[in-house]
């Protein structure tokens, strides 16, 4: 750690051990009541934004986030003050935080999580994407991880009744949570929390991709919907409809959710390398400081557009669009946007004067309905409308993708649009 920072944290802790209050007593403004290390106490107003200041530059500025949850840095801070608090005095308090620090900086415990999908079929055994693998899971997959568990339950000091009974349970969890499902495994540095944190993380940008490729694979009725385990669900919807006078009444019964799972097959592997998906999995590999600016711009633009498919009101899933469009095209030096936007389409996607003309025209109303819908407007967004701007959305995302290697900067992007309506080449 750099001795500043050191210093720096030193003194914020020692200023906060001196004006800890006591626990539980009423205070003017914000206060946390903190219980750690058989020792009580309350941070209120300033000293509560100091101590979360201190936490923050752990996080960030000592890049301690990626193996250490905001809680686990949170709960050693408490530890710290506690210990000093309990001393009486501040003469180790320095060693308390150096405890931490070896801590961190020696952290080495490498973990395997294993996330539950939804809504997905493989015919491979696994599948890496990105930063995880797709793996379906086999007998012998779940029995490698109940031995594991076993070793650990065994280590325990608790009764061999009290063991049987964990491993009862944990058997149980893994046959109902984990046998005949997709998962996703992600293998990371990082205390517990940490990991499970990170590898939802990873996997939800894994689902946008694959959500990205639904549109290119199945028809739009299938309504194919994918997920973390528990955020897919397929139930019949029954509605009453009757007459207020008595003479009539209509019943309404349809299946809500997916009507098919999202399948990983050869042949859906092939599409899915012809639109680009393997070429941001990737970018995802390496996600980190060595993904390329514009590599960014595509990650969040393809997230807008992945989210675009989970919406079930026509405004929200219009938003989402559009937002994919103002991500990859918000102009520079205080264009209109909707302008900007509208040519930038036109002169990525149209090949002839006659048809940019008309793709222009066409993104700038679409856009208007955006500009409806933010602003309150009511005027109606039909289906036909999304179906186009998904259309021409995913267009654009399939096409920049293709040329991430072209564009190294956002800024790239923006030179190519000017110079090609100056005419350039």
């Amino acid at each position: 750690m750099n001795p500043k920072t050191k210093t720096s944290i030193i003194q914020h802790l020692t200023k906060l051990a001196e004006n800890a209050s006591e626990p539980f007593k009423e205070t003017q403004g914000h206060t946390r009541h903190i219980m750690s290390e058989g020792v009580a106490f309350s941070l209120s107003n300033e000293f509560l934004d100091s101590f979360e200041d201190v936490a923050r530059t752990l996080l960030q500025d000592e890049s301690w986030s990626e193996k250490f949850s905001e809680k686990y840095v949170d709960d050693l801070l408490q530890k710290v003050l506690a210990k000093t608090l309990r001393d009486g005095n501040t003469n180790k308090l320095e060693t308390y935080l150096d405890e931490i620090i070896n801590e961190f900086s020696n952290y080495s415990q490498e973990r395997i999580v294993y996330i539950p999908l939804a809504g997905i079929q493989m015919s491979m055994d696994e599948l890496s994407i990105g930063k995880v693998v797709l793996k379906k899971m086999k007998e012998s997959d779940l029995a490698a991880i109940t031995s594991q568990i076993e070793k650990v339950t065994q280590s325990l000091k608790n009764t061999s009744e009290e063991k049987a009974l964990i491993l009862e349970l944990q058997q149980r969890e893994i046959g109902e949570n984990l046998r005949g499902h997709v998962c996703s495994v992600f293998k990371v540095i990082a205390e517990p929390e940490q990991a499970r944190e990170r590898a939802e993380e990873e996997t939800r940008r894994v689902i946008d991709l694959l959500r990205f490729a639904i549109p290119a694979l199945y028809p739009k009725g299938y309504n194919i919907a994918i997920g973390l385990q528990g955020e897919v669900f397929r139930v019949s919807r029954w509605i009453p409809i009757i007459s207020t006078d008595g003479k009539s009444f209509n019943t309404h019964a349809n299946l809500v959710g997916p009507l098919i799972p999202f399948e990983i097959n050869d042949p859906h592997l092939e599409h899915m390398i012809k639109i680009g998906v393997f070429k941001v999995s990737k970018v995802l590999a390496k996600l980190g400081r060595d993904v390329g600016d514009f590599e960014r711009v595509v990650l969040r633009a393809l997230h807008w557009l992945a989210n675009s498919q989970i919406q079930e009101e026509n405004e929200n899933k219009l938003l989402n669009l559009i937002t994919c469009l103002e991500t990859f095209l918000t102009p520079r030096d205080g264009d209109p946007i909707g302008t900007f936007i509208a040519e930038g389409v036109a002169i990525l996607l149209a090949d002839d004067l006659e048809s940019k003309i008309r793709l222009k025209k066409r993104v700038k109303e679409l856009y208007h309905l955006r500009s409806a819908v933010s602003h309150g407007g009511r005027k109606a967004i039909l289906d036909s409308d999304l179906v186009e701007l998904e259309n021409i959305t995913g267009a654009l995302t399939m096409t920049l993708i293709d040329r991430m290697e072209e564009f190294q900067s956002h800024k790239a992007l923006f030179d190519w649009i000017e110079s090609k309506k100056l005419g350039g080449k």
